[in-house]
């Protein structure tokens, strides 16, 4: 997922800190006024192939025939006019337009899009109006080294025949 992506005016956003995430349902990103979830599902893929239901408190959103990739409560209520999804060579983007009355009330960034979903840390986000860009950069490095240590070390337990559910009892 791209992090350097700005929409509208400017942004004075860190390129290491990560105000989205990912997994392998769908990509999220955020900024101060608005999110926008991404997910490609491949060419030929056209609106008529998709579900989306997007509520000012509530979102629906997959493939049809497939399981939903998200459905369920947002994190805040959202502004339902500015909010859309468009699809482009098989890439759906959803952009959900933030309540302003939230950000006034201090609340910018949404840690997830719904409960379960992929998820940000709100308190990095916020870390960075007083980092320095070096002494985040080497925060977002050691925290991707630690994600692919962690990634490597499940994939060597399942090919080692063992479910990461087992092992995590097991400790």
């Amino acid at each position: 997922m791209s992090r350097a992506k700005v929409i509208g005016n400017k942004s004075n956003r860190s390129r290491y800190v990560e105000y989205g995430a990912d997994d392998e349902r769908y990509s999220w990103d955020q900024w101060e006024d608005h999110l926008v979830v991404t997910k490609k599902f491949g060419e030929g893929t056209r609106g008529r192939d998709i579900v989306c239901e997007i509520k000012k408190d509530y979102i629906k959103f997959g493939k049809k025939g497939q399981e939903l990739l998200i459905d369920g409560p947002l994190y805040q209520q959202i502004i339902l006019d500015e909010s859309t999804w468009v699809i482009q060579e098989g890439t759906v983007e959803i952009t959900l337009k933030k309540s302003p009355s939230k950000v006034k009330e201090g609340q910018i960034w949404w840690p997830h899009i719904v409960p379960g979903g992929p998820e940000t840390n709100v308190k990095d986000i916020e870390a960075q109006k007083f980092l320095d860009d070096s002494i985040l950069e080497k925060i977002y490095k050691q925290k991707k080294a630690q994600r692919e240590e962690a990634k490597a070390e499940r994939a060597k337990k399942l090919a080692e025949g063992a479910s990461p559910a087992t092992e995590e009892t097991k400790e």
